[in-house]
């Protein structure tokens, strides 16, 4: 059963199970004024970065050395918040990663990346500038 129609376009997280996340890949139609939303379903085996607008598919090779220049990656999406989704037991950046964070004025939160697709999915319904990075391991 169908209970709401989201007729915003904006990338939401389907599913998530351990080594693959489900993403529903939404956008607007190119026709003018027809209104419609596409969607896709992407099954993703990999590390990955969604916002509401964009989706990084080849974002980090190696989820146990995250580097500044993998969090630039994200910090370029303007998000407020971060999730930071990091498998199935929490590991925490080095301090110089949230450090960075903290610099540019965008909070970050480390879970697992179960509890990440979820809170994802909720900020992003709230319009949120929302970016999740999902380590699938």
């Amino acid at each position: 059963m169908k209970l709401n129609l989201e007729t915003r376009a904006a990338n939401i997280i389907h599913s998530y199970e351990a080594g693959l996340v489900k993403i529903q890949q939404t956008s607007s139609s190119s026709e003018e004024n027809s209104g419609r939303v596409q969607h896709q379903l992407l099954s993703l085996t990999n590390s990955v970065i969604i916002t509401p607008d964009c989706l990084i598919q080849d974002w980090l090779n190696d989820p146990q050395n995250l580097s500044k220049e993998d969090m630039s990656r994200i910090i370029e999406t303007k998000p407020e918040v971060i999730l930071l989704g990091t498998g199935s037991t929490l590991i925490f950046p080095d301090n110089a990663i949230l450090q960075q964070c903290y610099q540019e004025k965008i909070g970050i939160e480390v879970m697992n990346t179960a509890a990440a697709c979820r809170t994802y999915n909720v900020l992003a319904s709230e319009y949120r500038k929302v970016a999740a990075a999902l380590l699938v391991i």
